[in-house]
Parts: C-alpha cells; sequence; structure tokens
C-alpha cells in the first residue's frame, strides 16, 4: 500500500530546522539551496555551482589578486564530509594557488588543512576532493586566490559540497 500526502504538514512556512536530510547531498548546489557569491566578478559567482563541472572556456570564476574568493552560503547549516573543487590549477600541493575555507555562521571561516583534516583527498586533474577525516557543521565553504603573481589566472569551474 503506497501512502499518499500532499506535502510537508501545516502551513504558514515554518522556520524550523527540517532535520537532516536522508542521504548526503550537494549542499552547494544552487538547486539545492546554495546561493553563490565573490569579492571580485561576483556577476560569475554562480558558474561555480550550478551542476556544471566541465570548465568550458568563460563558464567559470576566476581571482584577480591574492585574497579574492569566491563563496557558497548554504540555505542552513549541513554536517559536512566532503567537498570538491574544480579547478584549472592544482599543483602538486595545493598551497600556492588556492585555500579552502569553512565557517559555521556563514561569517567567520577558518581555514582547511589537507594534511590534518582529511582522511583522503586528491589533488590533480583538474580537481581537489576531500573526504573529511571528522565530519564538521559548516554555513559556507570559501575558495581563496592564494597565488602572489597572474592571480587572474585560477579559475573554478565548480564547487560541489556534500552534507546532511
Amino acid at each position: 500500500m503506497a501512502l499518499a500526502s500532499c506535502g510537508g504538514g501545516g502551513g504558514g512556512g515554518s522556520s524550523s530546522d527540517p532535520g537532516p536530510l536522508p542521504e548526503p547531498t550537494n549542499v552547494a548546489l544552487a538547486d539545492n539551496g546554495g546561493v553563490a557569491n565573490a569579492s571580485y566578478l561576483e556577476e560569475t559567482a554562480g558558474l561555480v555551482n550550478d551542476g556544471d563541472t566541465q570548465p568550458y572556456d568563460g563558464y567559470y570564476w576566476q581571482g584577480n589578486v591574492q585574497g579574492d574568493y569566491v563563496q557558497i552560503t548554504f540555505d542552513r547549516a549541513y554536517t559536512i564530509s566532503e567537498f570538491a573543487v574544480y579547478v584549472n590549477f592544482t599543483g602538486n600541493d595545493n598551497a600556492g594557488y588556492t585555500s579552502y575555507w569553512l565557517s559555521e555562521d556563514g561569517e567567520t571561516f577558518e581555514p582547511f588543512a589537507f594534511t590534518n583534516d582529511c582522511n583522503a583527498a586528491t589533488i590533480g586533474g583538474g580537481m581537489i576532493t576531500c573526504e573529511m577525516k571528522e565530519p564538521r557543521i559548516a554555513r559556507a565553504f570559501r575558495a581563496q586566490v592564494e597565488m602572489e603573481s597572474n592571480a587572474h589566472n585560477v579559475h573554478v569551474s565548480e564547487i560541489e559540497v556534500i552534507g546532511q
């Protein structure tokens, strides 16, 4: 027997936390409520959470100077277990090109250290991934340009953040 339902119960648009998602989901995706913004080229920020991981010419966000960032703010706080950043410069250790930051409140960011915080990580082939040792509560994720010269050459085509 199948149960029928007309939706989420009582009206009025409650602002209560709906609880964890039933399965891991890309919470950065715009279709899932993620909102992208950037310190530079704000008009291209939405390209990093549109679901398209292919770095086609012009379909990416790029920084201009060291410290520029693109950020995804989730629709609420989630328990984050992994992330992937599709970026043209991955390097051997990623240290000179980009850094990654998490925020519990969407305003105060803490840097993320691959060597300390990832159980498994891959760097190369246009993608950086991290499966976290300890899942963390986060409301936002930031990719920041660390290149001192030619920072405009850093292109981020997609950010995926898996949470529940």
